[in-house]
């Protein structure tokens, strides 16, 4: 379990990383593989930030594990940075712009 998480958090850093830079980002969609939700600029730094988040939130959980319970004002600062995190990513998807997916066998055949 500790390789994962830590595999998790290092892959989360990594990607919010590239994210952060603003390059186009198509993100395939799950039912229908020939169309993408293309993020750019702001929204790919959107989806980098809600990452850098999400391996903060598991840099926390770690840190938390070697001392025990939690108390309330750590599970308050979790809550908070979990729903950053969320907002962030659902910000970038409300931002982007449903294209046909340009690395799609579909796509490239036309």
């Amino acid at each position: 379990m500790r390789f994962f998480l830590a595999f998790a958090i290092i892959a989360c850093l990594a990607g919010g990383a590239w994210l952060w830079q603003g390059a186009d980002f198509y993100w395939p969609a799950r039912g229908d593989p020939t169309l993408a939700l293309h993020l750019s600029g702001n929204a790919a730094r959107l989806l980098g930030a809600g990452l850098f988040a999400t391996a903060a939130l598991g840099a926390m959980a770690v840190s938390q594990a070697r001392h025990g319970p939690p108390d309330r004002r750590w599970q308050y600062a979790y809550f908070v940075l979990a729903m950053l995190a969320v907002g962030c990513i659902a910000g970038a998807m409300w931002q982007g712009e449903v294209v046909p997916n340009p690395e799609s066998s579909a796509a490239r055949s036309r």
